[in-house]
């Protein structure tokens, strides 16, 4: 698979997402974890898209130093945002913090240690290998998240089901 191809599945996820909150709110007729995951989760990408090009063009116009700063500085403050909206999100609403939203927060914390380590990469060693890792797994890393999502909702949607039956069984 190509770089392009996973960039371009990339910037599908967020509807992806809102079909998957779509699909575990229809469907559970209420609100769940994953629903509140998906939400914030479109949400951040949406506005990682919104910013991200504005960002983008105006880092020729700064020193390379301070350019790296701002790059680095803006996706870590987002993704510690997405972490704290996440856990936030799901203490207001009262509702149990599920397997997704957890390995959602910690793909997140270690997309951060990785932007750190480029960071720190690019203004120790230079090292052009570490770039090229970083050019890849972070978005291969969204593409895997989407994945994993995909198949958690099918996982809820089975699960509920032999929930019901078991329930309607007589004593």
């Amino acid at each position: 698979m190509s770089l392009e191809t996973v960039f371009a599945i990339d910037d599908f996820l967020p509807f992806l997402y809102i079909i998957i909150c779509l699909v575990s709110v229809a469907h559970f007729q209420m609100t769940t974890s994953l629903s509140l995951l998906t939400t914030v989760i479109c949400i951040a990408e949406f506005a990682n898209n919104a910013v991200r090009s504005p960002v983008w063009d105006s880092l020729p116009y700064l020193d390379p130093d301070i350019a790296r700063i701002v790059w680095t500085g803006l996706w870590v403050s987002i993704n510690f945002i997405t972490v704290w909206v996440v856990y936030r999100i799901h203490v207001w609403r009262n509702i149990a913090i599920s397997t997704e939203a957890y390995a959602f927060n910690w793909l997140l914390i270690t997309q951060n240690i990785l932007i750190t380590l480029r960071y720190l990469s690019a203004i120790t060693v230079k090292s052009e290998y570490y770039a090229i890792f970083y050019q890849y797994i972070i978005p291969i890393s969204n593409v895997g998240l989407g994945i994993y999502l995909i198949f958690a909702l099918i996982r809820n949607l089975y699960d509920i089901r032999i929930q019901a039956r078991v329930r309607r069984l007589p004593l």
